[in-house]
């Protein structure tokens, strides 16, 4: 049995598989998460001690920022910072005694949408568009898969304003004292047209045909992402607009992307 762990900026996402060849999910727990480490992590662990019921042969964990080279230690996670400097494998390794291996939550994600969804076999970029704004960008060279994570969020579109703090949930929050869900359609137009400029941006340095959505406000609100796209169709000149499309796993697209950290 393997568990894939999701860490968002909002909630922490645990699912108990199989295996990693043809994964069957078996449960899936979801609970807000609190950035504070100490109780975040007893929290994870309560819930895998709910979940494997088996030999439990590897853990592979996504988090919301970057880490080491060695990937054992967080770097930074921008919307979780009690979690930054801290080592996360080992923590984890020193109680559930099996391998823990962790990675960026937007490579997972799209690791999880290669392998199993709608980007099999097919170059794309993973665009996550939820509490903050992350991407990944799958490429198959000489029959080979090979990711690539940026962090478009941090791009500067106004001034020295970074999108993800304009766009992303957060950002939304602090800007307009409220949810996504509860944005009315004039807020929703200050947001899309500062999105579209920073899409356009990243297309202009990484062209691609395909970007697959994921993210709680790709995935809850997709007329945006169908707005998103009619407003690309003016903004960007110099290479075709790619085709949108929403992550087929959904929520759990990371979860199933961390199974390919033990193939």
């Amino acid at each position: 049995m393997y568990v894939g762990i999701d860490v968002g900026g909002t909630n922490v996402k645990i699912a108990s598989f199989t295996d990693i060849v043809n994964p069957e999910l078996l449960e899936f727990k979801k609970f807000d998460i609190n950035n504070d480490y100490k109780l975040d992590i007893k929290n994870i662990l309560h819930s895998i001690e709910k979940i494997a019921t088996e030999d439990l042969k590897g853990v592979g964990i996504g988090v919301p920022g970057t880490l080491t080279e060695a990937k054992r230690e967080i770097l930074i996670c921008p919307n979780l910072m009690d979690w930054n400097g801290k080592k996360i494998t080992s923590d984890l390794e020193s109680v559930l005694g099996c391998r823990v291996r962790a990675e960026n939550d937007t490579t997972l994600a799209s690791l999880g949408e290669a392998e199993y969804g709608i980007g099999k076999d097919q170059d794309f970029i993973f665009l996550i568009w939820g509490t903050g704004v992350g991407g990944a960008e799958i490429k198959h060279l000489n029959n080979k898969l090979y990711v690539f994570s940026f962090e478009p969020g941090h791009q500067y579109v106004k001034g020295e304003e970074e999108l993800e703090y304009l766009v992303g949930g957060a950002g939304i929050y602090r800007r307009f004292g409220k949810s996504p869900a509860d944005l009315t359609e004039p807020e929703w137009s200050e947001i899309l047209p500062v999105l579209s400029v920073g899409v356009v941006n990243m297309l202009l340095i990484r062209p691609t045909k395909l970007i697959i959505f994921g993210g709680g406000i790709a995935l809850n609100k997709p007329e945006k992402v169908d707005r998103l796209h009619a407003m690309l169709k003016d903004k960007l000149k110099m290479f075709p607009v790619p085709k949108f499309k929403i992550s087929r796993l959904g929520e759990k697209a990371a979860l199933f992307g961390s199974l390919t950290l033990f193939g």
